[in-house]
């Protein structure tokens, strides 16, 4: 949340629009003459939280005590899942890039990982850190923001690196389902954290950005799904797979039928299997979505329990008060009793 935290702090003072004081909007509705507590609640900025820049204070502070754990497992299984996934084949194969190719081509392909790696140990060990000695555990959630938007610079730059590494396995989508299952897989966390929505916004914008449109286009990689790429994938399919056989021919058009009957081709070969290339894109655009989603969903729901508490408390309040006048009137009503006979 690096950004928008910044912008949210350079315009608190246009984004303070609203002095919102449960007790005394409590009070003022349930002197009303439709009574309910529902229409009892604070407005929302889209992407910068309360209007209210002091209850949205308060309400970061209480959200960040209640996904201690959520914000603990998501940095564990974001940090397990690069430790072992992408920062083990680095150190692997690093012995095999020396010994081929220099210590630039090294640092390239190691680096980017580690450093990855290393913002999310780091956001972790602030975190508990923070949670053992901070009184104000906002800070959780800027350092939070702020690791997993490096994670994710670092990441992007080892795709940006490595993106044909699997061709060899996969073909010419390695790409993409190098990215879904390797690359982004350590983000998926971020669609439990718990986190405000402007966070959950501006990280999924960052994945976007990066890995669907500035790594693509800079490396080409959507080239690779164009009638000339696919062509080849089909003449492999037909001379190494025995059910395919006759699939060129089929593709071309020109397969004979056993009956004699001109072949019409219904289904372009091309447009199938430019759906299966596409098929892990698709699904990380999905993902992307979903997290959005989710994350709104989170963000109102957690704003919503905030406000229902807030609520009580008032009341809980006002009852104590009430509580406190009755007994002060039951010790005292004999004296006030006393006095109004004298004023009679």
């Amino acid at each position: 949340m690096a950004f928008l935290q910044l912008i949210s702090y350079a315009l608190r003072e246009r984004l303070h629009t609203e002095h919102f004081a449960f007790d005394e909007q409590v009070e003022a509705n349930l002197q009303g003459v439709n009574v309910s507590l529902r229409q009892v609640a604070p407005k929302v900025h889209f992407l910068f939280g309360f209007q209210d820049r002091a209850l949205e204070d308060e309400f970061r502070e209480d959200l960040i005590e209640c996904s201690r754990s959520r914000i603990f497992m998501g940095y564990g299984v974001s940090i397990f899942m690069i430790l072992f996934g992408p920062t083990f084949q680095s150190l692997m194969t690093m012995d095999f890039l020396l010994f081929y190719s220099d210590w630039r081509v090294v640092l390239w392909n190691v680096l980017p990982v580690l450093f990855a790696l290393l913002f999310l140990m780091a956001g972790l060990s602030f975190c508990i850190y923070a949670y053992m000695k901070f009184s104000d555990k906002r800070a959780v959630l800027h350092v939070t923001g702020l690791a997993y938007l490096l994670a994710i610079v670092s990441i992007g730059v080892d795709f940006g690196v490595g993106n044909r590494q699997w061709d060899a396995m996969y073909g010419v989508s390695s790409w993409s389902v190098k990215l879904v299952t390797y690359h982004l897989a350590p983000l998926i966390s971020l669609t439990w954290l718990n986190l405000p929505f402007g966070m959950i916004a501006e990280l999924m914008f960052a994945v976007t950005l990066i890995f669907l449109v500035i790594i693509p286009i800079v490396e080409g990689l959507w080239g690779l799904f164009s009638s000339s790429a696919i062509q080849p994938i089909i003449q492999e399919i037909s001379e190494e797979v025995p059910e395919f056989k006759d699939l060129t021919l089929y593709c071309n058009g020109s397969l004979q039928m056993p009956d004699g009957r001109d072949f019409v081709l219904k289904n372009p070969c091309e447009v199938n299997i430019r759906l299966i290339l596409v098929y892990p894109f698709l699904i990380i655009c999905i993902i992307i979505l979903a997290a959005n989603v989710l994350g709104y969903i989170g963000d109102r729901d957690s704003r919503r329990a905030f406000t229902n508490k807030k609520i009580m408390r008032a009341q809980k309040d006002k009852l104590i008060i009430a509580a406190k006048l009755r007994e002060e009137f039951h010790l005292h009503k004999e004296d006030v009793v006393l006095d109004l006979f004298q004023y009679f």
